[in-house]
């Protein structure tokens, strides 16, 4: 088999305008123009490893050839799947008994992919026998090359496009998962209106009653009555307008949460937060301490803020032992910030607690210690109102039963 060098010319031209498919296929077609080749194929392996080849594109006697799949074991395509450049000049057959007798000469070579796996292989077949070895050689591995680099094009862009087909349906499934949980948020939040009415109705009883005698007043029984229903009455407003603002989100489908904010004095919201736990508390035998900066002011939403914090002094009631205690402090952190830190002697939070305490519906490796209910939102609220004042939320543990240390920091205003 002797090469024509202008042929070779003519190959790389009419294969190097186009790319994919299209060169493959080009490829096959002109390989002929080069040398008298009988069959040219490239295929790629099935198995793992490969016990069989499939040809996808393949040449025989001038026309395109059909496809066509065999057993590698006792050909010559065998040993260039196990990673040789092979050479046959001549006598195929004879060498390799499965290989037709009018194939004379056989050049392969191997094609891999980007971890530089054998997974197919270029071929060229004649009925001629080889006399420039080399030459020959060196043109099925210069083209043999351009098709691996093609073959791994494809294989990318079939990657991208199952990860884009993947991804579509992945954001489908998340607007859908969305829509969902607005018009069930939208619900819970209508539907919790009647018990809140009912509850602030009984309250307004109560107060009616004790108003009727004045004289009550001097018992402390009584005033202890009076001052747990104003909190009734603060808690179920500030809950009111809560639910106001989640019926507001659902009808926007909305991910944000509004807020109408205030120079307020952060000592008010922290307090207004442990009275709300405070029974909660009691009813464990927990200690609810704090040591309060009353000089911190921050711009805030308080209806806001006082639902984050009594979702961390809920939380660490939650996980803490009966008997133990919850310590809740403000302080500043330099100049321009202020803290509210929530500490426990509790259960505590593992490495992999900590990479997700504040992700929606993710629940923690410790269970309640009062056989209580967790949904996973709770924490995930406060990081939702901490970054919408500006700031952040961020928990601390030294491990299992070690206890936790929850902080959120947001920008302080001048006190003056």
């Amino acid at each position: 088999m002797e090469i024509d060098r202008d042929a070779v010319y003519s190959l790389a031209v009419s294969t190097a305008g186009v790319i994919g498919n299209e060169f493959l296929v080009a490829l096959v077609h002109h390989l002929h123009e080069v040398m008298p080749v009988s069959l040219a194929l490239i295929t790629l392996g099935l198995g793992r490893p490969p016990s069989r080849a499939r040809a996808i594109f393949s040449w025989r006697d001038g026309e395109k050839g059909v496809p066509i799949e065999y057993d590698l074991e006792g050909t010559p395509c065998k040993l260039v799947y196990d990673g040789q450049t092979l050479v046959v000049p001549d006598q195929l057959s004879i060498r390799f008994p499965k290989e037709s007798e009018r194939l004379r000469s056989y050049c392969g070579v191997p094609l891999r992919d980007r971890s530089r796996e054998v997974v197919g292989h270029f071929a060229v077949l004649s009925e001629e026998a080889l006399t420039e070895t080399e030459r020959v050689e060196g043109i099925v591995r210069i083209f043999g090359r351009r098709a691996e680099s093609e073959l791994n094009r494809i294989a990318q862009d079939e990657e991208r496009n199952e990860l884009i087909a993947r991804l579509e349906k992945q954001y489908a499934v998340s607007n859908q998962r969305n829509n969902f949980m607005s018009k069930v948020l939208g619900m819970v939040a209508h539907d919790l209106r009647s018990p809140l009415s009912a509850i602030v109705a009984r309250a307004d009883l109560m107060q009616a009653l004790i108003d009727a005698d004045r004289s009550a007043y001097d018992d402390k029984t009584t005033r202890s009555l009076v001052k747990s229903l104003e909190s009734v009455h603060a808690s179920s407003e500030r809950m009111n307008r809560m639910i106001e603002n989640l019926l507001e989100a659902a009808r926007k489908e909305s991910t944000e949460i509004s807020l109408t904010t205030t120079n307020i004095a952060l000592t008010r919201a922290v307090e207004s937060a442990i009275q709300i736990h405070q029974p909660y508390a009691s009813a464990k035998s927990i200690d609810l301490i704090s040591h309060l900066d009353d000089q911190i002011r921050v711009k805030g939403d308080e209806d806001r803020l006082v639902e984050a914090i009594g979702n961390l002094i809920s939380n660490a009631i939650k996980y803490s032992p009966v008997g133990s205690e919850v310590t809740v402090v403000t302080r500043r952190e330099g100049e321009r910030q202020a803290e509210i830190v929530v500490a426990d002697l509790g259960l505590g939070m593992t490495a992999e607690d900590l990479g997700n305490a504040f992700k929606p519906f993710h629940t923690l490796s410790a269970r309640p210690t009062g056989g209580e209910t967790s949904t996973g939102l709770g924490l995930a609220i406060v990081r939702t109102v901490a970054e919408a004042h500006g700031g952040e939320v961020f928990a601390e543990s030294k491990g299992r039963d070690k206890g936790t240390t929850m902080t959120i920091r947001l920008p302080a205003i001048d006190s003056t």
